[in-house]
């Protein structure tokens, strides 16, 4: 079924945002065809509306709890019924035969947290990423980004509109209100009306192919100074939402930081049936880069698993040498996706119960898949029990990759997650998850508020993870009184003392509630 048209808006406020898709498909073929659609999300997303109009019938959903919401949808398709899912990190729907000459439109509304992207050169960019999942001839994009910049007293708060629809042969326009001193936008051509407001064009090299991503790139000034916001409620909502809610957002950049090279280092590589195609391509693209990239006195191993696991040295991993790599180079490039399902728990358990640790080498784990696994609580359960030990990197590998397991390990096992889609930037994640792993978190990680008038704040996570250089911390605090003042960020990082001390400044209205939303999902995550 083609997709005739899509129109995004984006609505962003300082990191995070809140997207509404509006997509049109049309069957345009003889008789009625049946099909599925599924949109692709972050699982810190939380999608709080969803509405569709096919075969003139207008079908809106609802939330319900995890469990009757697994068996509504059951229920629902036994019936032969239309029926809709939110599960993990896609929105799936079962659709009814499409008659002739109908239409399928579907219209969400979520809110997300930013992707933060690091490199050498603009190491505080931020991305919106609006994700089309669509398989039609060739689009061109329109855009329109109008984006107001509020600096408060050294904190800078942006506000974000970006509207944008997939039509033939059109070219992109963006107006923005920009401060140059605050934010930047590169590769387009700027023409001043006056000193506050900038004309911005932007025409496509070449025709868009509408079978990837739309990316938006918006570089933030400062990002690694910590910044923290507060945002009202609304007096006409309920609960959270009629709640003042504090944001704060913190991107630690830590080059000054000793790397250590004495490490040992385990690959562990899904080759199940479902990594088939580019996704298996990259992920030995991935596993070549950092067999090239690791330090001369380190320790390695790589574990290749389907429904059955094998480890190229089952006695443990080797120290890093010529014969070493020679070995760990047959394997890579003899890589297939050949391995049966997706049996994760079997060799997570033999590295951590079997192969012994390198004495005082401390022990990172790499987790290449594409996370298509049905005990995703069990897998995180066993990373967390481990994670005193050994600290866990993931590469989400593929478009639709499970975010739920990529995000979470990293975030129970200590690492970070990076998310692999074709080529895209594929070396700098590598080496960016490489350098992370020798270099050592901030631990012990807490938060001193200092809120006038205010005597407790509900902080969500009431505990915090460690972090590592280049990675992001975004919580949210519930204050018993609103008050401008500051909250202090304190924590250690082998073994020395650090200390952010960050003002809370009250942030301008949000009319979509972005902030509150994705508290309210973070605190029953």
């Amino acid at each position: 079924v083609a997709l005739r048209s899509a129109s995004i808006s984006a609505s962003v406020n300082g990191f995070i945002a809140c997207v509404t898709s509006d997509l049109t498909y049309f069957n345009s073929k003889n008789g009625s065809v049946e099909g599925s659609f599924s949109f692709p999300m972050d699982d810190s997303s939380a999608v709080f509306r969803f509405e569709a109009v096919i075969n003139d019938r207008v079908i809106i959903a609802e939330c319900q709890e995890k469990e009757q919401a697994e068996q509504t949808y059951k229920d629902a398709t036994k019936q032969g019924m239309t029926a809709y899912m939110l599960q993990f990190m896609i929105y799936r729907r079962i659709v009814q035969p499409m008659s002739y000459r109908y239409a399928f439109l579907p219209d969400m509304t979520l809110h997300c947290h930013l992707m933060y992207d690091e490199n050498q050169c603009y190491p505080t960019i931020t991305r919106i990423m609006a994700i089309l999942a669509i398989y039609s001839a060739n689009f061109n994009a329109t855009t329109r980004l109008t984006t107001e910049i509020f600096a408060l007293k050294k904190v800078v708060i942006t506000i974000m509109h970006l509207e944008f629809s997939l039509k033939k042969k059109e070219r992109v326009q963006v107006q923005t209100h920009l401060d140059r001193k605050t934010a930047q936008v590169s590769g387009v051509g700027m023409a001043s009306a006056n000193k506050h407001l900038w004309l911005l064009q932007v025409s496509l090299a070449s025709p868009f192919s509408a079978d990837h991503d739309v990316n938006l790139m918006v570089k933030y000034a400062n990002v690694g100074i910590p910044q923290a916001s507060i945002h009202k409620g609304s007096s006409e909502q309920s609960g959270m939402l009629s709640q003042d809610v504090i944001m704060l957002n913190f991107f630690p950049h830590l080059l000054e930081s000793d790397y250590s090279e004495q490490q040992e280092f385990i690959f562990i590589v899904d080759r199940s049936g479902s990594m088939g195609g580019d996704r298996i391509q990259s992920a030995r693209e991935a596993l070549l880069l950092f067999l090239k990239s690791l330090p001369i006195s380190c320790y390695f191993n790589i574990v290749s698993f389907g429904s059955q696991f094998q480890a190229l040295f089952p006695e443990g991993s080797r120290a890093y040498s010529k014969k070493s790599l020679q070995a760990a180079l047959g394997l890579q490039s003899s890589m297939k996706a050949n391995m049966g399902g997706t049996e994760i728990l079997g060799p997570l358990r033999a590295v951590f119960e079997e192969m012994q640790p390198i004495g005082d080498f401390p022990r990172q784990l790499f987790l290449l898949t594409d996370g298509e696994v049905s005990n995703t609580e069990t897998v995180l359960n066993l990373i967390k029990v481990n994670s005193d030990h050994t600290r866990v990197f993931t590469f989400g590998i593929g478009d639709g990759a499970s975010t739920s397991l990529v995000k979470g390990a990293a975030r129970v096992g200590r690492g970070r997650a990076e998310m692999v889609i074709g080529k895209d930037k594929l070396q700098a994640k590598v080496m960016r998850s490489l350098k992370a792993s020798m270099q050592p978190p901030i631990c012990d990680l807490h938060l001193d508020w200092q809120l006038p008038g205010c005597s407790s704040v509900v902080q969500i996570p009431h505990q915090l993870r460690p972090l590592v250089s280049g990675d992001a911390l975004i919580l949210f605090g519930i204050p018993s009184a609103t008050e401008e003042g500051r909250v202090s960020l304190v924590g250690k990082i082998d073994g020395r003392s650090l200390q952010f001390d960050v003002s809370v400044r009250l942030a301008p209205n949000d009319p979509t509630l972005s902030v509150h939303r994705l508290a309210a999902k973070a605190k029953i995550q």
